[in-house]
């Protein structure tokens, strides 16, 4: 029973490292696509 325990405490931290890759992943994409839009909005204000 105790490496049952020890099976499903691997699993959730696997998991959970799993969520904090993606979730920086996430923040860093966002963070560039406002850049990005910030660039074009100032390129579109040349015109």
């Amino acid at each position: 029973m105790k490496q049952h325990y020890i099976d499903l405490l691997h699993l959730n931290r696997d998991l959970i490292n799993g969520y904090t890759i993606r979730c920086t992943s996430h923040e860093e994409l966002m963070r560039h696509l406002r850049f990005l839009n910030q660039m074009v909005q100032k390129a579109g204000n040349l015109r």
